[in-house]
């Protein structure tokens, strides 16, 4: 660790979320660190329990890009000038617009090393677009290029990301596969269980993609099982209000995961990870939830025509099911309910790929690539 200069900076556009937290945890030991987001509740209090941990408050519109273009020129300014104030030796981001802030430090700094996070394919770069978008897509598409052609690597959860779009312009020597695994600490206390009494669905994480977990309510009913949801949604309340009056429905909001996520896995008897595969960032990406599901021995319910779904059918841990179709969903839903040894074949798979769940060995290897990119031994 240089203790004369600041090693590491995140600039990020949200709170660190779990993901960053465990890049921010993995490097500690060795790398001073520092992290600016944006905080877009213009809160001005945030509670960083920190001071590692630097919010810049401007509020703003936290759905929709185009709506914040103001607030999002005024964030960049202000990350800027605090990162030529911390003047650290490399800059770790996430996000087109954090790209960006790095682009303008290096132009000032051309020695500080660049690392650019992937773990979500925008639309507004990746899915068909027309009208207004369409000319805001190719210039974000050239934009991207040419900063992420000037990063000295690119970090991504899904190898898909650089299979499919950035390795028409990135040399594969530059891409780091670091899947977003789970923090293991978090489930030193899990018990695996029996399966419950009543059968029971479950869907941690933001609640977003409404069209299939109302798919999933619909066929939960029909199928006569359990559902538990829980995460953080800033949706409309229509979704919320109609899981209130379904009975067989428990929406527990927002949870916390360190504290939350193994007491939550050990009420279910499978994961429901069904997105909207209409989109391209979904048939490409790999959500945590794959390797939670391992790691907790719950079979995974994913949708057709993913990558995600490659790997479930690979590997054997789970079911999949169109991301629209109502009735293949209640029938797998029943037969993991009712056929005792399809479910505990799927279980007996995660627990054969648990050892493909520990970070362990991606977060030594990523240790190392940071060290080498600082001139370090790695």
């Amino acid at each position: 660790m240089n203790s004369d200069k600041l090693d590491i900076c995140y600039v990020l556009s949200h709170a660190p979320d779990n993901r960053y937290q465990k890049r921010i945890d993995v490097l500690a030991s060795r790398f001073s660190q520092k992290v600016i987001f944006w905080d877009k509740t213009g809160s001005e209090d945030f509670d960083t329990k920190t001071r590692m941990i630097e919010p810049i408050s401007i509020k703003a519109n936290q759905t929709d890009p185009l709506k914040r273009l103001p607030e999002t020129l005024k964030f960049i300014h202000g990350a800027f000038r605090r990162v030529v104030e911390l003047a650290p030796r490399l800059l770790y981001v996430g996000n087109l617009d954090m790209l960006y802030v790095a682009q303008l430090y290096k132009k000032r700094c051309p020695n500080v090393r660049i690392v650019y996070e992937v773990a979500d394919l925008h639309r507004l770069l990746v899915d068909r677009q027309s009208g207004i978008k369409l000319p805001i897509q190719k210039a974000l598409r050239a934009l991207e290029r040419n900063f992420v052609c000037n990063a000295d690597l690119l970090v991504v959860t899904s190898m898909k990301f650089y299979d499919v779009h950035y390795s028409r312009f990135l040399e594969s020597e530059k891409s780091f596969f670091l899947p977003n695994m789970p923090l293991l600490h978090a489930f030193d206390s899990y018990n695996p269980l029996p399966k419950t009494k009543v059968f029971t669905v479950g869907f941690f994480g933001w609640v977003r993609y409404l069209d299939q977990l109302n798919l999933l309510l619909d066929a939960a009913e029909e199928a006569d099982i359990r559902v538990i949801i829980a995460g953080a949604d800033n949706s409309e309340s229509s979704f919320r209000e109609r899981c209130d009056k379904c009975p067989q429905v428990s929406y527990l909001g927002a949870f916390d995961y360190n504290n939350d996520i193994a007491h939550l896995y050990e009420q279910i008897d499978c994961v429901y990870c069904v997105y909207d595969a209409d989109l391209f960032n979904v048939r490409v990406a790999l959500p945590n939830k794959l390797y939670e599901a391992i790691a907790c021995e719950k079979p995974i319910i994913v949708a057709e025509n993913t990558y995600l779904s490659e790997l479930v059918r690979e590997w054997g841990v789970g079911c999949v099911v169109g991301c629209r179709d109502k009735q293949a969903l209640v029938e797998v839903l029943k037969t993991l309910k009712e056929d005792t040894a399809v479910y505990a074949g799927l279980v007996a798979n995660c627990q054969k790929h648990r050892s493909d769940v520990d970070p362990a060995t991606y977060d030594i290897r990523f240790t190392k690539t940071i060290a080498q990119l600082l001139g370090e031994k790695a």
